[in-house]
């Protein structure tokens, strides 16, 4: 190879390890080298995010009195494959009220229910039970709607998974493990400290965007009378107005058994139709912002 070639080659593969070494180091640009670098991004501090995320969490929860919705809740037998062979689907009209929510059953598995029904939900109050759990931070053995949940937003420690993109919102993914095996605490504190799994926190305004886990370990409770082999929870948030995110659709699937019968569960309720409540009046809510009366 001629001298003058063999410089040649020599100085642009110099020049592309040392591209190589700015990269690393967050260079963004290399003169004359045409090559243009995006700098490392540095992560969020972790402590002063999820204090902000539990914060504005709490005041998403707490709007969730300001809205009359639509609730679908899907119930579901599962066989050992995982399979449902029975299942029971109620719809509600849920309206905030003084003191909590007004929860209509509208239908069941389809059909207009009887009074008898109605009269069951609304004094059963399911929801109710949900939303003082949620915005109290206090379970609630009424509440079916994923107890664990309220525990996820207060793991110990999280690890930065990197920026990614969940239903079209750029994030920031956390990712939690499993705390020491203990007996102590309630039986959701317990299932929280087993699971593994990761939550999408808005880049823009750390509103909570989805939340997936799942126990790691089996957790017994009453002399191992009961025991719960598996608890997977998947929860996706949306906008319903404007600076508000609540659940759109929330799944848990529970397995374990209860002395020698084993459960086999899974349930999945959806959120949709959010109205602003204005004094009283009712205002649709249009994308991500709340019409006016």
């Amino acid at each position: 190879m001629p001298r003058v070639h063999f410089a040649r080659t020599l100085m642009e593969m110099s020049g592309a390890a040392l591209a190589f070494h700015f990269f690393l180091l967050g260079a963004v640009q290399l003169p004359g080298s045409g090559v243009v670098v995006e700098p490392a991004e540095e992560p969020p501090d972790l402590e002063e995010l999820m204090r902000d995320v539990q914060h504005v969490h709490f005041l998403d929860i707490s709007a969730w009195s300001r809205f009359r919705f639509q609730r679908q809740v899907h119930k579901e037998r599962l066989d050992g494959e995982g399979q449902p062979v029975s299942y029971r689907t109620y719809q509600f009209q849920v309206t905030p009220v003084n003191g909590g929510f007004e929860e209509r059953l509208t239908s069941r598995d389809g059909k207009p229910p009887t009074s008898r029904q109605i009269r069951h939900h609304r004094e059963a109050a399911s929801f109710t039970h949900h939303y003082n759990a949620l915005r109290s931070g206090q379970e609630d053995s009424q509440d079916d709607e994923g107890n664990a949940l309220a525990h996820l937003l207060y793991m110990p420690s999280y690890t930065y998974g990197g920026r990614e993109k969940m239903d079209g919102v750029d994030c920031y993914r956390l990712d939690f493990g499993p705390q020491e095996k203990t007996r102590k605490g309630s039986l959701q504190a317990r299932i929280a400290r087993a699971m593994v799994g990761s939550l999408w926190i808005g880049v823009e305004d750390h509103h909570l965007v989805r939340a997936r886990s799942r126990t790691s370990r089996s957790v017994s409770v009453a002399l191992s009378l009961t025991k719960v082999s598996d608890v997977q929870i998947d929860l996706l948030n949306k906008p319903v107005a404007l600076g508000v995110w609540l659940p759109h659709r929330l799944e848990i699937v529970t397995k374990g058994r209860v002395s020698w019968w084993p459960i086999r569960r899974r349930s999945i309720f959806h959120y949709s139709d959010f109205q602003s409540v204005h004094g009283g009046t009712i205002g649709k809510v249009f994308g991500n912002v709340a019409a006016s009366p």
